[in-house]
């Protein structure tokens, strides 16, 4: 498993929410798993910034792991298939069922096409949000 950690982002201004977080928001993902979600407060003082005044710190360490059977389920197997059936062309004695499955099968590719089209994102500068 991968680990990624962001950098501290803060803020400025002043936020009236509830003192501790709540993951009643929280809906289960089809594509991931939430195996662990955490929050820590720290109060710290920036020396050269305002004085001694404490700023608040909070971390989040959130887990997440990506579910694998979506995607064998989705992309390998059925690419898989297909391109096994693929060489059962030349097998086949010329005549009108060899014309038909190899029409199927090219069918068969440019429906599993479509489907690939709509599970990736068209461009890598648009990613899908993990919250939505």
């Amino acid at each position: 498993t991968g680990t990624q950690f962001l950098p501290r982002v803060g803020s400025y201004s002043f936020y009236d929410f509830p003192k501790y977080p709540r993951i009643g928001a929280y809906s289960r993902s089809a594509e991931w798993d939430l195996l662990r979600a955490t929050s820590s407060r720290y109060a710290q003082i920036y020396p050269g910034c305002c004085g001694q005044q404490f700023y608040i710190d909070i971390r989040y360490n959130i887990v997440i792991r990506r579910k694998a059977i979506f995607f064998t389920v989705m992309l390998t197997i059925p690419c898989m298939l297909i391109a096994n059936s693929t060489p059962f062309v030349f097998v086949i004695p010329p005549n009108e069922h060899k014309m038909t499955f190899s029409i199927s099968v090219f069918v068969a590719f440019t429906l599993f096409y479509l489907v690939l089209i709509e599970l990736i994102p068209p461009t890598s500068l648009v990613l899908p949000l993990i919250g939505e």
